[in-house]
């Protein structure tokens, strides 16, 4: 019976094990984005073994949005290296940091806005 050959090597750095470690935090390319924000430029002085460990690292000193801004960064980070297999179009790389800052600030902005209330509908 044949066995499919599956090929763990990263398809983008093609330097090590496709991992959710190296896909997300130590592939040159995830480094790219990561490096390129202060915020989460630190973190690099830790070694992390796995993603948990490394989101612990940003849980314990991190702000509410600092936390929702680098969630928002390895989704987007995941999303693009899929594209990029699929040979989908996709936005630049170095985009990927500014681009999700800005879509949890718009989330911030719409839920820190008071609650509308419809009008009533005029007595029949």
């Amino acid at each position: 019976m044949g066995h499919l050959m599956v090929d763990e090597t990263c398809s983008l750095c093609e330097q090590s094990r496709e991992t959710n470690m190296h896909s997300l935090w130590y592939c040159e390319q995830a480094q790219a984005i990561w490096k390129s924000e202060r915020s989460f430029a630190d973190l690099y002085k830790k070694h992390h073994r796995t993603f948990m460990d490394l989101f612990e690292g940003v849980l314990m000193q991190g702000s509410v949005f600092r936390i929702a801004w680098f969630s928002t960064i390895a989704w987007s980070l995941w999303q693009w290296r899929n594209r990029i297999r699929e040979n989908q179009t996709t936005w630049p790389l170095l985009e990927i940091g500014r681009r999700a800052k800005a879509q949890v600030e718009e989330f911030f902005e719409v839920h820190r806005q008071a609650p509308r209330t419809l009008p009533r509908p005029a007595p029949v």
